[in-house]
């Protein structure tokens, strides 16, 4: 994926629902007076102990030139930094891959599944088992990343941004829905920037919403159904 949003996804998935993980990843766990940081890090398998201080590249306007937090929080930029000194520099984390980014902050090794479908492969027996793929990985309460778009398949990027979706961009996956015949994924954009269009997917949610059934999304949420997800994650 482009950007690094293989990194900043991987730390939005662990903050919502594995947040030990993230807290493990401090040495340091209060805020230091002297502003040194020892962040703890995996890479190819070996834990490394990173010293940072917190002083945060910014803008003209006084805000991170690149990751930021909600209320100002320190944590995503510090870990972002001990990140671009492991690498060499923040231009480093530039394109990346997802999986990589949850083994850098767990050491847990990761894997690989594809969930793209052709069109001529689109069928019941194959979503049937995608679908039960992501139910396994919920109730394992797995980390989950979803790619939209890929270099390495025949994939129509330029649908999918009409339809609103960032390409070569890394999505949170956080929730699963099955009502009746519709099966649902909730997904997270990190950038906040998707602007989803959904088809019937978003009049669906408001009857189930009216119907106290569902919350309503978070303003960088959004509900994708399971065939548009075959279509255009990979």
């Amino acid at each position: 994926v482009e950007g690094n949003c293989w990194l900043i996804g991987a730390l939005s998935s662990l903050a919502l629902h594995h947040q030990h993980l993230v807290k493990r990843l401090f040495v340091t766990p209060e805020v230091c007076e002297e502003g040194a940081y020892h962040i703890r890090l995996c890479k190819e398998g070996k834990w490394t102990s990173i010293v940072v201080d917190d002083w945060i590249p910014c803008d003209e306007d006084g805000c991170p030139y690149y990751a930021k937090a909600l209320e100002n929080q320190m944590w995503v930029p510090l870990i972002e930094k001990a990140v671009a000194k492991l690498y060499g520099c923040y231009q480093a984390l530039d394109a990346g891959h997802a999986i990589e980014g949850i083994n850098l902050l767990t050491g847990v090794p990761c894997t690989t599944v594809s969930v793209f479908l052709s069109d001529d492969k689109r069928n019941e027996s194959n979503l049937n088992t995608i679908w039960s793929k992501l139910l396994e990985y919920r109730s394992k309460k797995y980390p989950m990343l979803a790619c939209c778009g890929s270099s390495y398949i025949d994939m129509n990027h330029a649908e999918a941004e009409k339809e609103g979706l960032l390409t070569l961009h890394c999505y949170c996956v956080l929730d699963l829905l099955e009502t009746g015949e519709r099966r649902l994924i909730k997904l997270l954009d990190p950038r906040g920037s998707t602007d989803w269009k959904g088809g019937w997917v978003e009049e669906y949610l408001l009857d189930l919403f009216m119907r106290s059934e569902i919350q309503l999304n978070g303003p960088s949420d959004l509900w994708i159904n399971l065939e548009d997800f075959t279509k255009y994650f990979s």
